[in-house]
């Protein structure tokens, strides 16, 4: 007897071995597919992980720019009740004026020049020309910058004549800072 003759005499056992290959080959197939499954399902496990991890430091991110957002409003509200508006130009240099007799400063000259123009507030430069003595114009100056108003001095010039009298002309550089009628 051959072998086939062997192998064929023992059907049953050919027909095992078959399903017993066709099983494992159906199983193969499925399990294969479901492994892939699962490593999809972790692929998107950790994109979602990121996505979260993200939207938590965007909102830390948003709670700090609305944090920084509330600081510049109340210092921009703090600037908004200091700054005068264009209709008391005329106080201002009333104010001028009285800080420069306070001082003991005797006013020669007080010229506005151009208005700057930006875009919420105004710059209005003065030229102030004036005589004293050196703590005059030192109680001058911190007058000015004790004022309510937003004063910017942006030069000094003290000359003297050279003689044995102590008066010293000064020549002032300055700008009130005014808010613009649009940005109320």
């Amino acid at each position: 007897m051959n072998w086939i003759s062997v192998i064929l005499s023992r059907k049953w056992l050919l027909i095992s071995i078959g399903v017993i290959c066709l099983w494992s080959l159906i199983l193969v197939i499925e399990g294969g597919s479901k492994i892939r499954m699962i490593m999809d399902l972790r692929s998107d496990i950790r994109w979602i992980q990121e996505q979260i991890e993200n939207a938590d430091e965007t909102e830390h991110i948003l709670a700090s720019i609305q944090d920084q957002r509330s600081a510049i409003i109340s210092q921009y509200s703090a600037l908004n009740d200091n700054l005068p508006e264009l209709s008391n130009v005329s106080m201002i240099i009333r104010e001028l004026q009285d800080h420069l007799s306070l001082s003991g400063v005797s006013l020669l000259k007080l010229e506005p020049e151009n208005k700057k123009v930006f875009e919420t507030y105004e710059e209005w430069p003065f030229l102030i020309i004036a005589e004293g003595g050196y703590h005059n114009f030192g109680h001058l100056l911190q007058a000015l910058e004790k004022s309510d108003y937003i004063i910017r001095i942006q030069q000094v010039t003290l000359s003297s004549d050279g003689l044995v009298s102590k008066v010293i002309t000064g020549e002032l550089y300055l700008s009130v800072v005014l808010l613009n009628e649009l940005s109320r």
